[in-house]
């Protein structure tokens, strides 16, 4: 018999640069810890269309969600990971996201703060 193989629904855009590194290291674990399937989005942000009722999946990693898409994927009763929300996620009155679920997000200023140090100890004095 074989084992079922996880279908794990993409929902961020690989037509930014952040979004397709994300992917990235998702088909690279998938690769070490696979095998899964996977569906995706096709095109930039606010071109998708997917149907959240009808996405047959075992997990959802997403970036872009409008408040229907947060309750359709609520509804999914599945595993959600928000990655690098698009745009900066304040989908309730509290200003949190809704669902119970990890979330993955860039420290820009710790980025630009270690950028700013490593060329700094090298002597350039402007970027």
């Amino acid at each position: 018999m074989n084992p079922k193989i996880p279908v794990v629904a993409i929902l961020t855009s690989p037509a930014l640069k952040g979004s397709r590194s994300s992917i990235r290291g998702i088909l690279d674990y998938a690769q070490r810890h696979g095998p899964w399937r996977f569906v995706m989005l096709e095109g930039r942000e606010g071109e998708q269309t997917f149907d959240l009722a009808k996405l047959r999946c075992d997990a959802v990693v997403i970036n872009i969600a409008t408040r229907a898409d947060v309750r359709a994927i609520a509804a999914l009763n599945v595993p959600v990971i928000l990655c690098e929300p698009l745009p900066p996620v304040r989908l309730t009155a509290s200003g949190s996201w809704p669902l119970n679920c990890p979330m993955v997000r860039m420290d820009s200023r710790g980025v630009g703060v270690m950028a700013a140090k490593y060329y700094l100890e090298r002597g350039y004095g402007s970027f």
